[in-house]
Parts: C-alpha cells; sequence; structure tokens
C-alpha cells in the first residue's frame, strides 16, 4: 500500500525479495544444465588370467542431454577388487573439459597402493594450472 505516495518499507523489502527470487529462478533455467550419468566397463584394460579378463576398469561420468558427447560435472574411473574399489583418478568436467581438482591414483596389481595418490593438482579449461603434486608410494 502507498500511504501518501511512499512506500513502506515491508513492501519495499518484499520487491526486492520478490526480484531476488525472480533472478536466481532465470539464471537457473538460462544456466542450468540437465545432464545424465554414464557407467562405461572398458574389457580392453582389463588383466587377462587364460580367457578370464577381472579387474575390468569402469567410467562414471556425466554428460549434458543436450549433447551426449560432452562431459559435464564428476568423473571417477575404478577397479573393483577383492575387498574394495581400487580408483585409478577422479575429478570434475566442465562443458567437456577437465577443471578443479584432479587426482590420480597409484594403479599397481598386487601391491600395497589401493588409493594411494600419485598426483594432484588442479586443471582450468583442460590444462593444468598451478602447483601439482606427486607422491611415491614409499614415501605413503
Amino acid at each position: 500500500m502507498y500511504i501518501g505516495g511512499v512506500i513502506t518499507t515491508l513492501q519495499f523489502c518484499m520487491m526486492r525479495l520478490l526480484i531476488l527470487m525472480c533472478t536466481v529462478l532465470l539464471s537457473n533455467v538460462l544456466y542450468g544444465q540437465e545432464t545424465k550419468l554414464v557407467v562405461k566397463k572398458n574389457t580392453k584394460e582389463g588383466t587377462r588370467f587364460g580367457d578370464v579378463i577381472s579387474d575390468v576398469p569402469v567410467e562414471e561420468y556425466y554428460v549434458l542431454m543436450s549433447d551426449e558427447n560432452i562431459r559435464h560435472g564428476t568423473y571417477v574411473k575404478y577397479r573393483s577388487v577383492l575387498g574394495g574399489i581400487r580408483v585409478i583418478e577422479s575429478g570434475g568436467y566442465q562443458n567437456g573439459k577437465q577443471h578443479g581438482l584432479w587426482e590420480y591414483y597409484h594403479n599397481i596389481p598386487y601391491i600395497r597402493s589401493i588409493n594411494s595418490i600419485k598426483e594432484k593438482g588442479n586443471y582450468i579449461n583442460g590444462r593444468k594450472n598451478g602447483i601439482w603434486t606427486s607422491f611415491y608410494l614409499d614415501t605413503i
């Protein structure tokens, strides 16, 4: 209500809240991208014991629903081993390019290296950025 042509404090706060809500909703519509999870087993990298492939790496990542060739979101590559999961690498993608913190793990079968970090660092738009740290097995 206007009282003598002046907006009350309550009305002013309500208008600001309404504008803020509209801005947030509009930005989600414009910039939010829907993704879907992809789980991919790579039998070419498996360890062969005779005719049986075991220890097959699995990749889990998200792709854009608008273009399934573009990775967008979290990424992890791992192997299932007796007693758990052996992570090979993990990180994230932004519009098809590696982005943010990535960690690579020692991937040596039958050695006590399960989920021991080999290297970690940041990517920005698919390029390594900043200081990268490497770890040797004897320092873990």
